[in-house]
């Protein structure tokens, strides 16, 4: 099962055009395709269910992406237990990811991941955050980039921001499992 086709829905229909569709351009997740096994989805689904709430989508969201973070360093760590103990940040995880990784710190993922937690900590740590909608879509930017459009709805802002965490999970989850692969195979 490809995460994208299942999560995006049927308007944006990953085996009839090669790809996901967002906005009727194909993204650059076209070029990716991210098994994933189906308890991995229905956890996504059963934990971030489509909401309109665009402060608890982003503070659920951004938990998820911790999660896959946190697998990605003990996928690559000879003594996981020690994460634990060593109490990282999230932009501590991002930023030991993008180390261990060689993930690019320009790459349209880590700047969502980054401005993600940003949003996180502005609606954690201020009572009145100002304009949500707003700074969704500053987030929504910083992945889709050339290709954002802003939305028109509350309703369609809160599904793109889903379907964007989807895929940034995704990616992820598919980053880890393969360097945790790899490793593996260089430890033979």
């Amino acid at each position: 099962m490809r995460f994208g086709y299942t999560t995006m829905g049927p308007h944006h229909d990953v085996h009839a055009a090669g790809g996901c569709r967002f906005n009727g351009l194909i993204t650059q997740m076209a070029r990716v395709s991210l098994p994933i096994d189906e308890s991995q989805y229905q956890r996504f689904c059963r934990l971030l269910p489509p909401l309109v709430n665009l402060e608890l989508l982003a503070l659920k969201g951004h938990l998820l992406v911790e999660a896959e973070l946190q697998y990605f360093l003990e996928a690559v760590s000879r003594h996981p237990n020690s994460l634990e103990d060593a109490r990282l940040s999230f932009i501590q995880k991002v930023h030991l990811v993008q180390a261990l990784g060689g993930w690019p710190r320009s790459d349209s993922l880590g700047t969502f991941i980054v401005r993600l937690n940003t949003l996180r900590n502005r609606l954690a740590h201020r009572l009145e955050p100002g304009d949500v909608a707003a700074h969704v879509d500053v987030v929504l930017q910083m992945y889709w980039q050339d290709e954002f459009r802003t939305p028109t709805s509350t309703r369609q802002r809160a599904s793109r921001l889903r379907q964007t965490l989807a895929l940034v999970i995704a990616r992820l989850h598919g980053y880890s499992e393969g360097w945790a692969a790899t490793l593996q195979v260089l430890s033979r």
